[in-house]
């Protein structure tokens, strides 16, 4: 992809884009949320050192393949820097929303519909 097709807007590859980062922020965004409550300590803490992990980890090895011109621009400093903000912001949040009692399933009874049971046979008398 040459400088010139990168300066030129085009809507297929904005919306191609905004889906890719889209599917990347959700699913980065859940393994965040459901790991930081299990992981002991203050949530604070391990915000600091896995989101930045999972965003560093997500950018090293997707970005490239992606766009390899935008790979090489990247301002890792200042990038790390935003991801460090935004994952302590995430971690007050998380440390501050109240957790939900667990709740187990026991035994999960599924009926069928009645025109899927067997047909039962009359007993003669």
């Amino acid at each position: 992809m040459t400088e010139q097709q990168l300066g030129e807007f085009n809507l297929v590859w904005f919306l191609t884009a905004a889906v890719i980062h889209t599917i990347m922020s959700v699913g980065l965004g859940l393994v965040f949320a459901l790991l930081l409550p299990t992981l002991p300590g203050p949530p604070q803490f391990w915000a600091i050192v896995i989101g930045p992990l999972l965003w560093l980890g997500a950018t090293s090895v997707v970005l490239p393949v992606i766009n390899p011109a935008m790979s090489a621009r990247l301002d890792w400093a200042s990038f790390m820097a935003a991801n460090i903000v935004y994952c302590l912001v995430m971690g007050f949040w998380i440390a501050c929303t109240p957790q939900v009692p667990e709740r187990r399933a026991y035994h999960l009874v599924f009926y069928a519909p009645t025109f899927l049971k067997k047909p039962t046979v009359p007993e003669k008398t």
